[in-house]
């Protein structure tokens, strides 16, 4: 059993099955921009969220990259952040072409145990909800 046979192994295809075949969606293009936290200028950025780009925006990919452990208050303020073209950020971390072609509003967590970004969507609502509370 195998590519032999035309078939594949159980883990690859498991991994096709739940949606990998987005890997072969292009990313902005390189002169698009986003956003990024400083810190993650600094440090590996270990998650993605990709919000609507901006109406009237020219070049505005609508990602938003940090490296996932920024307490809110950091987040929130404007000056922790920059707009950065798509191919700095590719340069710095090639490793972000495979999530920057996902054209849906999500969030996006790296899995270094799978090698690949995992939707983080249900778990950022939920750890939101339980700050609501």
């Amino acid at each position: 059993m195998g590519a032999a046979d035309g078939t594949l192994p159980p883990k690859l295809r498991a991994a096709v099955d739940d949606g990998l075949g987005r890997l072969h969606r292009p990313a902005p293009p390189s002169d698009h921009r986003l956003i990024v936290t400083r810190r993650a200028l600094d440090h590996r950025p270990l998650c993605a969220q990709r919000l609507a780009p901006t109406e009237g925006a020219k070049g505005d990919s609508g990602w938003c990259i940090f490296v996932g452990d920024e307490p809110r208050s950091y987040l929130d303020d404007a000056a922790n952040s920059t707009v950065v073209s798509v191919a700095r950020v590719l340069h710095l971390y090639p490793y972000l072409e495979r999530v920057l072609g996902e054209p849906e509003e999500k969030v996006w967590r790296w899995d270094d145990e799978e090698g690949d970004w995992r939707d983080a969507s249900r778990r950022a609502a939920r750890k939101a909800k339980k700050t609501r509370r």
